[in-house]
């Protein structure tokens, strides 16, 4: 299969357009999935350990997307962890890199990532779909949109103790130069403008992907009918950011990124604080530099964030009111109510956001999750409501016949691809 399967993939630039069928495509056989996440991370959000969570989480992505220059990887960003498809020649490379932040993440911050990767191929085997479509964010990011019941039954190998033993890699220490450049945790909470941010997990439960697209499609439609376009309830707005100068909120990337000895871990904290310093007076002034236009880097920085995505599960995190909440919460419980969905949802006042910045007027992403706990708690939420839900997924309940998203052609079809 072809190197640049997914750089070739057409771009979608609608939102609502991953709910058409039509614009996805089979992942190769020979590519692989890796995923990971951190053990007992309810327990360390609990503990008020969500920036460091969220840290660990994004570390697999920047590590993967450092093993050569400009690469082009599909991967969403999870809270907790992230899944990511690797092509075939890029494996070897990728497992000494990810054993690493494993390393680092028991090492310096007392949490265990698991890390597990799949050959696609294995997913086929049991009969289970994959499919990939990229989402033009903005001209400085484009997101993969994974969909297929593929990633439910990976995920759950992973998990199992028996099944998953020999797809998990084990922490190995590395000295691997450049692991997480790009890897950045510098600004300050983001405050709702409405009072309420919102971190949502909603999963369509139907027999056909048909009937699964038109769910999704309802519920975006709703969110949008409640809480107006994309630009009025994005939860970053460039009023509120703003660099922080206190230590604790560069904690996270000073112990991760500044070596293996407290001392050298505060004076990278110091540089980064310095740099903060600067940061806030080249925003306020508006200031041009050779390399960055700073009156123009906020909104370069919010249309290059992942506060929307899908992996078989819609992703998204919203600012808005408590009575657009409630009139969501109430839409949600009836859809629920009627076997369409299951979901989860977290209630915070505030966002938080770790990046990955190559170029800073250039390639770059910003993820988003909801404060206190965002899209982990939201998945615990979600759980709850799986596990009374009949139609789950079973590792060993095999569907006689199963149609992937691209077998369906009776798929309505909402745009061009």
């Amino acid at each position: 299969m072809a190197h640049n399967f997914y750089a070739t993939l057409p771009i979608i630039t609608d939102f609502v357009q991953i709910t058409d069928a039509s614009c996805y495509q089979k992942v190769p056989a020979d590519w692989y999935i890796v995923v990971s996440d951190i053990e007992q991370s309810t327990k360390a959000i609990a503990e008020g350990r969500y920036k460091d969570v969220n840290f660990i989480g994004a570390s697999t992505i920047v590590a993967l997307l450092n093993l050569q220059s400009n690469l082009d990887l599909p991967f969403i960003f999870g809270g907790d962890g992230a899944t990511l498809l690797l092509p075939p020649w890029l494996v070897e490379q990728a497992k000494p890199a990810l054993q690493a932040v494993q390393h680092l993440s028991q090492s310096i911050y007392n949490l265990h990532l698991r890390v597990g990767i799949i050959p696609i191929s294995e997913v086929y085997a049991h009969r289970y779909q994959l499919e990939i479509a990229k989402f033009a964010v903005s001209e400085n990011y484009a997101q993969a949109m994974i969909n297929g019941d593929g990633l439910t039954f990976v995920e759950q190998t992973i998990k199992d103790p028996i099944l998953g033993a020999k797809y998990l890699l084990a922490a190995q220490p590395s000295d691997q130069p450049g692991l997480l450049d790009g890897l950045e945790c510098r600004w300050q909470e983001i405050p709702s403008r409405y009072g309420e941010t919102v971190s949502l997990l909603v999963r369509a439960e139907a027999a056909t992907s048909i009937e699964r697209n038109q769910i999704n499609r309802h519920v975006i439609e709703q969110i949008e009918a409640i809480y107006g376009a994309d630009a009025e309830h994005h939860p970053v707005d460039v009023q509120q950011i703003s660099l922080s100068l206190w230590p604790k909120d560069l904690w996270a990337e000073a112990r991760l990124r500044g070596g293996s000895s407290k001392l050298q871990q505060l004076r990278y904290l110091n540089n980064i604080w310095w740099l903060n310093v600067l940061g806030k007076f080249l925003l306020a002034t508006g200031a041009k530099t050779e390399l960055t236009d700073w009156a123009e880097y906020p909104q370069i920085l919010q249309a290059s964030t992942d506060y929307r995505k899908y992996d078989a599960m819609l992703r998204m995190v919203i600012a808005g009111t408590p009575a657009q909440r409630q009139q969501l919460e109430q839409f949600l419980d009836q859809e629920r109510q009627a076997g369409n969905l299951n979901y989860g949802l977290h209630v915070a006042d505030s966002a938080l956001m770790t990046c990955i910045v190559f170029e800073r007027m250039g390639r770059q992403v910003h993820f988003i999750d909801g404060n206190n706990g965002g899209y982990a708690k939201a998945a615990d939420q979600l759980k709850q409501q799986s596990h009374v839900h009949q139609g789950a997924i079973t590792l060993n309940a095999v569907a006689s016949s199963k149609t992937g998203l691209l077998g369906d052609t009776s798929s309505p079809s909402w745009g061009t691809c």
